[in-house]
């Protein structure tokens, strides 16, 4: 339910949508996020009752690429179905507008706990990577990549009296992953999306796009794994910007090294590793075989 900028809420300015009500049942309440193009608002569902958050795409503000590609991320989001994957309830395009109506989550996104509290438990991080591990092994049994993993878009929810229950969030940039005869070829994400968060985008991505599969969310995994631990992101210049010389190299200093008394410090380095290899072949190979390792940190730990 979160869209690619911080939160924008409403009061700054003028929002023409909040009080409209969208095909007679989203009336929208309060503005929770707004991106490029796209905006998310909290709404009321008129028919049934309760909350659902609604992704805005105006059509004067998008062409049939934007609006394709929020289609998509409804029906992706529909076939894989999955409890640590964010609800999609309805998708439509209207004359002004389209939409897609999603489950509201309350909580917070992994991003926004870091940069709020600093980096996570080794435990804990792992307890919530490993339940989104098993939401990408179900997205990739799909044949389905995500190709936009990282902490904004993990969103730690609070439901049934559980805490900390994560989502994965915006399928949009998802694509099909040509394994099975006749699957469409995955269409490639412009350099302009890749930009916006370089820290976790596997190099054959913009070296190879042809060849990229499935083992880009699981770099990008790792990724967000090593900054959720060190509280930034790999591959940061002391200015704690992204170094491009430093990315290019895979030149990344071992979490044993940042973070002062890190459990099972030696197994987290090789994981890291494993995960962040630039060449896909000699990378962690499966989500499954991610949330393996992940598992036996923590039972490491507990030992």
């Amino acid at each position: 339910m979160n869209d690619d900028a911080p939160a924008d809420r409403p009061g700054a300015e003028a929002d023409p949508w909040l009080g409209e009500t969208l095909d007679g049942r989203f009336r929208l309440e309060e503005r929770l996020d707004a991106g490029d193009r796209s905006r998310v608002y909290k709404a009321d569902h008129l028919r049934l009752g309760g909350k659902v958050a609604v992704k805005l795409l105006p059509a004067s503000a998008s062409g049939r690429d934007a609006i394709a590609r929020l289609e998509r991320e409804a029906r992706t989001v529909t076939l894989i179905g999955h409890d640590n994957i964010v609800k999609v309830l309805d998708f439509a395009e209207l004359d002004r507008v389209a939409y897609l109506a999603m489950e509201y989550l309350r909580g917070e996104t992994l991003l926004d706990r870091i940069e709020r509290q600093g980096p996570l438990p080794l435990d804990r991080l792992c307890t919530i990577l490993t339940q989104v591990a098993v939401a990408l092994a179900a997205a990739h049994a799909s044949d389905l990549i995500h190709r936009d993993i990282h902490p904004g878009n993990i969103f730690l929810c609070r439901e049934r009296g559980r805490s900390d229950v994560p989502k994965i969030l915006d399928f949009g940039l998802a694509s099909l992953w040509p394994l099975r005869p006749g699957a469409a070829p995955a269409e490639r994400p412009s350099r302009t999306q890749l930009a916006r968060r370089p820290s976790y985008v596997a190099p054959e991505t913009l070296t190879a796009p042809a060849t990229a599969d499935h083992r880009v969310d699981l770099y990008a995994l790792g990724a967000t794994f090593y900054h959720a631990l060190a509280g930034r992101p790999p591959f940061v210049g002391a200015d704690q910007q992204l170094s491009p010389e430093k990315f290019l190299a895979g030149d990344f200093t071992p979490l044993s090294e940042l973070v002062p008394g890190l459990p099972m410090a030696q197994d987290v380095d090789e994981l890291v590793d494993f995960a962040l290899q630039r060449h896909p072949a000699h990378r962690v190979g499966s989500a499954d075989i991610f949330r393996r390792a992940l598992v036996e940190l923590r039972k490491g730990m507990n030992v």
